[in-house]
């Protein structure tokens, strides 16, 4: 049995020591120069922030709930993240 996640919850529940990390992210990112390639991407938390910046990402998670999720908030900020 495969699990199944709520975006929702799981963007609530992340603890903040998990979010200190998207910096560190982007940071490396932006020293690669992309493409960057995020595997388990949940609802988008790291790959959002680096498309923000600028930079070519392709996201991927097994979770079709969550890469729902990721997508939604893609589009909330003006994103068009497709398969």
């Amino acid at each position: 049995m495969t699990a199944t996640y709520e975006p929702d919850l799981y963007d609530l529940s992340t603890p903040p020591s998990f979010r200190d990390d998207v910096e560190f992210y982007r940071r490396k990112a932006k020293e690669s120069g992309g493409p960057v390639l995020e595997l388990g991407a949940g609802t988008g938390r790291v790959a959002l922030a680096i498309a923000r910046d600028g930079i070519a990402i392709h996201a991927l998670d097994a979770d079709h709930a969550m890469f729902e999720g990721l997508q939604q908030k893609a589009g909330k900020v003006g994103f068009d993240w497709n398969d």
